[in-house]
């Protein structure tokens, strides 16, 4: 949270989870209901395991009203808290935590994936009332030992284990030096 973000202004607020039963309820909404990724013959639909992480952290846009608060008129405009400048600083927010937590030897993963988004939204407004969407999610936590990184363990939703191919879509780094 302590992340620099355009003028100084509010525009993210942080969800901290680590209750069991709410990461469970999160896993279990957590696909892209287009997307079925299951062996053949099975049943059940693919679903992110990175909110099962014993930490997991979810970003959400601040309500207007937030990010106004204690803000001097002349910082702040609507320009401030576009949509693009949200996620930008969510982002620049989620790097920084990624990174904290890889340097301290553990795992992590990030999710957008929401079958129902509104459920995620409605979790966190128990917490704050004017809270706004849902933007990215950000499992921490061990893996364990004897599964690949690409492996969904067999769970309620799926009849075995699942292997996701991700190795044909491996992102191609594109760093150019001048």
């Amino acid at each position: 949270m302590n992340m620099p973000t355009k003028q100084n202004v509010t525009m993210y607020e942080l969800c901290v989870i680590t209750d069991k039963d709410t990461r469970e309820q999160l896993y279990d909404t957590s696909y892209v209901p287009e997307l079925r990724l299951h062996p053949a013959g099975s049943r059940g639909q693919w679903r992110n395991g990175q909110m099962l992480a014993p930490l997991l952290f979810m970003w959400f846009f601040t309500s207007y009203e937030n990010s106004r608060r204690n803000q001097p008129e002349e910082v702040f405009d609507d320009s401030t808290i576009h949509t693009d400048q949200t996620c930008l600083n969510a982002g620049i927010s989620m790097g920084a935590a990624a990174l904290a937590a890889t340097q301290l030897g553990y795992s992590v993963g990030f999710n957008c994936c929401t079958g129902n988004e509104e459920a995620w939204h409605e979790m966190a407004k128990k917490y704050n009332n004017d809270i706004g969407p849902f933007i990215c999610a950000l499992g921490i936590g061990k893996p364990i030992p004897s599964k690949a990184r690409n492996i969904v363990i067999k769970n309620k939703h799926l009849e075995s284990d699942l292997i996701v191919s991700t190795e044909a879509h491996r992102k191609q780094k594109l760093v150019h030096y001048i």
